[in-house]
């Protein structure tokens, strides 16, 4: 289940919801997730974790900027061996920061800037509540 996508032409950022893990007292729930980054001919592929919290702070920050239509939200893993802030600004401007660290392999950054209307954050937002009517905070 996909539950977030941004795009342009060049580059993407999306996250998909692939199964859960287990419980852990601190995170929640824990799930397993695909991030796909993409910035022209680079791309990674790969499975991390996060967790219900984080997935509802997303959820409440990207809701609260997309009221406002403006704001900085973040969205990380466990490790925050990826970390995706997203600022939206009232013109319709969006700059997408991606960090991206295997502390193996090295680290990326990709950043990207576009004009949009509001479709993709409503999307996002649909996707997330769709994730949480199914699964709630656990």
């Amino acid at each position: 289940m996909e539950i977030f996508n941004v795009r342009n032409e060049r580059e993407h950022v999306r996250v998909e919801l692939k199964g859960f893990e287990e419980d852990d007292p601190y995170d929640g729930q824990l799930l397993q997730v695909m991030i796909d980054l993409k910035c022209g001919t680079f791309r990674i592929l790969k499975d991390e974790r996060t967790s219900q919290k984080l997935v509802r702070a997303f959820y409440e920050a990207l809701r609260q900027s997309n009221e406002n239509l403006e704001g900085t939200v973040s969205f990380s893993t466990i490790g925050h061996e990826m970390i995706l802030n997203l600022t939206y600004e009232k013109v319709g401007k969006v700059q997408v920061e991606c960090y991206w660290n295997d502390y193996g392999l090295g680290s990326i950054a990709i950043k990207a800037e576009f004009t949009t209307d509001q479709t993709f954050i409503t999307a996002a937002l649909q996707g997330v509540e769709e994730y949480l009517a199914l699964y709630g905070d656990h």
